[in-house]
């Protein structure tokens, strides 16, 4: 998998972050935790997982738990991060606290390449974090 040329839609990224979440402490995650957690139907999980598997991003044997590839978890990590620093900007400009950014910021990192990603949010001397003014 090489993550400059992957394309993810804003679904893909919320089973990543998902997922990337579920699995911190465990090898292993269920797919009736992922249904769960994304209020989403079992079968539409196992087709995620089928779309997710095809790029190399998980792994899930027949009746198996899902489990990260090498580079998936590298991928889920990045993409955790650059959800951290994109909802926090997000938040600066929806300040209703009812507003849930979470879709918002998922459609965004969609439309972006993951090298545009990188790039707007992690600072460099030459690149600065970007600031939203109040």
């Amino acid at each position: 998998m090489d993550k400059n040329e992957l394309t993810l839609s804003a679904t893909h990224i919320r089973y990543l972050l998902g997922i990337h979440f579920l699995s911190q402490g465990r090898e292993v995650i269920k797919c009736t935790d992922i249904a769960d957690l994304l209020n989403v139907t079992r079968p539409s999980v196992h087709s995620m997982i089928k779309t997710l598997s095809a790029l190399d991003i998980i792994t899930k044997p027949h009746y198996g738990k899902v489990n990260f590839t090498e580079d998936g978890k590298a991928l889920a990590r990045d993409y955790a991060s650059f959800y951290v620093v994109l909802s926090a900007h997000f938040r600066l400009l929806f300040t209703e606290e009812t507003t849930d950014i979470s879709e918002a910021v998922c459609a965004f990192m969609s439309q972006m390449t993951y090298p545009q990603l990188k790039k707007i949010c992690t600072p460099s001397a030459n690149h600065p974090p970007f600031k939203i003014e109040k």
